[in-house]
């Protein structure tokens, strides 16, 4: 199973070369993954690492622009769209194996800094009986036209990136991942793999505060 591993970040940091490091340790052969990283700064390239120069200033919080530069540019059919403060915990890539690619649009579990679940990582959007966010079980894939896809993390097909780009017209802070959520929901096969772990490595405080850990939906479909 070959994975492009997609990094969009704003500067580099120590951060990020662990999210780097994370990724190497999987113990993936060197022929079936690769790196990018999109950012303002002019990097040279590593063995497993591709920069791409983004500039910034073209239009503040362009990440739906570069999201598809990533795409475009990934080699392998199967990316991991993400920013750049995930790490990848152990079998995260052995797990991912044994689960398969017979998907268009995927995710997997996500944990902030304290190991405790993403409240955005397998979610609801605009589901007629439960609340926005509220958090479904991984094995439940029943009610994908009504989930919302988050934006920092993307597990996608680049093939249905070609047929679903991110809306370019939209930036950071414009609900441009419920537009894409919305957009390619009701045409991809949809997906979760909750063996797989990407953790957060540093806190997010604007997300502390607005947590619904009481979103859980308990019963199967």
């Amino acid at each position: 199973m070959k994975f492009t591993f997609a990094i969009s970040t704003l500067y580099t940091h120590k951060k990020m070369q662990e999210s780097i490091d994370s990724i190497r340790a999987q113990g993936i052969p060197k022929t079936d993954y690769e790196i990018l990283v999109i950012g303002p700064k002019h990097i040279e390239p590593e063995h497993d690492i591709n920069y791409i120069y983004f500039d910034e200033k073209q239009k503040k919080g362009w990440i739906t622009r570069k999201k598809n530069i990533l795409a475009q540019e990934a080699r392998f059919d199967n990316l991991i769209i993400c920013n750049d403060y995930f790490v990848f915990k152990p079998d995260f890539y052995k797990n991912w194996v044994e689960f398969g690619e017979d998907w268009d649009v995927a995710s997997n579990a996500q944990q902030f800094y304290t190991g405790r679940r993403c409240y955005l990582d397998w979610v609801t959007l605009d589901h007629p009986k439960y609340p926005t966010w509220t958090q479904v079980p991984y094995t439940n894939w029943s009610i994908t036209q009504y989930m919302y896809q988050n934006g920092c993390y993307v597990v996608v097909k680049k093939d249905t990136m070609k047929k679903f780009p991110f809306n370019e017209k939209l930036v950071h802070g414009q609900a441009e991942d419920s537009e894409w959520s919305k957009r390619m929901r009701a045409h991809c096969k949809w997906v979760c793999n909750g063996k797989s772990i990407a953790k957060h490595n540093k806190v997010h405080h604007s997300f502390y505060h607005t947590m619904h850990y009481d979103r859980i939906v308990k019963e199967e479909y």
